[in-house]
């Protein structure tokens, strides 16, 4: 995974949805609202896109998989 260049400490910048955190979770709700038409803009505060997933060892534990 290619990473992701650190961006200016402040920018302007207006955008219909923000997602902060590229987790599995913020990455899932950037992709819903970026198919229902929605302009995203998505931020991170680690280089690479991965939050707290990566902490999990990249599993997603589900009620009835244990």
């Amino acid at each position: 995974m290619a990473e992701i260049a650190p961006t200016p400490a402040a920018f302007d910048v207006e955008v219909e949805t923000l997602i902060i955190g590229a987790g599995a979770c913020g990455l899932v709700a950037a992709l819903a609202a970026h198919e229902a038409g929605q302009e995203v803009l998505m931020i991170e505060a680690d280089p690479l896109p991965q939050g707290s997933t990566a902490l999990s060892a990249g599993l997603i534990p589900a009620a009835g998989t244990a």
